[in-house]
């Protein structure tokens, strides 16, 4: 797949190698894998409790003892998209733990084809992680996750202050208003603090109550990093989106924006690019960093893709926003791509700026994704 190296900032795992709290719920997990499973094992839970991560930081902790082929669903995808991505595992040679991950919600229908896989005996164990389960009289093992315990909670959060260097800004009664405000939500906590960065505690507050919804720090499954640790075979649902994408380009007005920023990442990793993808809450221009190495040394990109409609071009303010942040982060060019078109007056300002700026529209997205994985 090539060198990307998306950031793994997990909701038990907030940055680093730390992985704090769950220690009754990885021996559960150790319990259920030391002998092939016979049924599915479905781990529930709310948004952002950690649900992905706690069986990531298990497979961490097996010492490449598992292979692993993820199958991850996303909002906006259409269903054939994530069936084909499915299909592969009924082709299974060897016994993995096959996960289904974010399947909203978990219903007889996918837990009739988990048992169906389980009972040909190629899958080691299936496990499918979602929020709510739709189905009634289940026969399956069932791991349901709240909130961390207030003390892990307490240096969760002690945790992501000390590394983003913000400790000393906050009071005792400021971490404990956000503590009890994130109700232990690991990926609630991870938010607030990357927000504290440029927001004071009352607004964060105030965002936490209203619902985070946008401002959630997005974690894509992290292919290359984890591969590194757990050596786990990964079928991602973003592979099997470019290829639907090559016979429906239309499509990609249907997905979100972090997911059509997740596919230019693909792409340009595709393209043979070093890629970075930066957290949803704070991109200050640039979605994503990609770098290459050349005889002539190495390039640095900043990308910043906007998912506009057909109809909504891109104003020239973002143009001249882009050539700033470029400017500013001393980088070798920049390019700004969109699922739309530019106005005159962008097209004006990236041709007096060609060398520095590139931009890329809705025909360009297509004809990279026609090209992916021809070479």
């Amino acid at each position: 797949m090539g060198g990307t190296r998306f950031p793994y900032i997990g909701d038990g795992e907030p940055i680093g190698r730390e992985f704090i709290g769950r220690a009754r719920q990885l021996r559960f997990l150790d319990e259920q894998f030391r002998h092939p499973q016979t049924k599915p094992l479905l781990i529930v839970g709310p948004k952002g409790v950690g649900k992905t991560a706690l069986l990531l930081e298990y497979l961490r902790r097996t010492e490449r003892k598992f292979k692993t082929l993820m199958i991850q669903r996303f909002d906006g995808a259409p269903d054939d998209v994530f069936w084909s991505a499915l299909e592969s595992a009924r082709h299974v040679q060897e016994q993995v733990i096959l996960t289904i991950d974010n399947f909203r919600p978990i219903d007889a229908g996918i837990l009739n084809l988990a048992q169906g896989l389980l009972n040909s005996r190629r899958p080691y164990a299936v496990v499918v992680t979602g929020r709510k389960v739709a189905a009634k009289d289940l026969d399956v093992t069932m791991l349901a996750l709240a909130g961390l315990s207030r003390p892990d909670a307490h240096e969760l959060l002690r945790y992501l202050l000390n590394k983003l260097d913000i400790q000393q800004s906050l009071s005792e009664r400021d971490i404990q208003l956000l503590e009890q405000r994130a109700e232990g939500n690991p990926r609630t906590l991870t938010t607030a603090a990357f927000l504290l960065q440029d927001h004071t505690v009352e607004q964060v507050l105030a965002k936490i109550d209203s619902g985070l919804g946008e401002f959630y720090y997005l974690v894509s499954i992290p292919n290359r990093e984890i591969n590194d640790v757990v050596a786990p075979k990964i079928v991602l649902a973003n592979e099997a989106l470019l290829q639907e994408l090559k016979r429906h380009p239309e499509d990609l007005y249907r997905i979100s924006s972090r997911k059509f920023e997740e596919l230019i990442a693909e792409l340009l990793d595709d393209m043979g690019w070093e890629v970075q993808l930066t957290p949803a809450v704070k991109d200050g221009g640039k979605d994503i960093i990609a770098t290459m190495q050349t005889d002539l040394g190495e390039i640095l990109c900043l990308v910043e893709a906007k998912h506009y409609r057909v109809d909504r071009p891109v104003q020239v303010s973002l143009v001249r926003q882009l050539f700033g942040t470029y400017a500013d982060f001393g980088a070798t060019s920049a390019m700004l791509v969109t699922t739309s078109s530019f106005t005159r007056g962008a097209r004006e300002f990236q041709t007096k700026h060609r060398y520095q700026i590139s931009l890329k529209e809705y025909n360009d997205v297509v004809e990279w994704i026609r090209r992916y994985r021809t070479c």
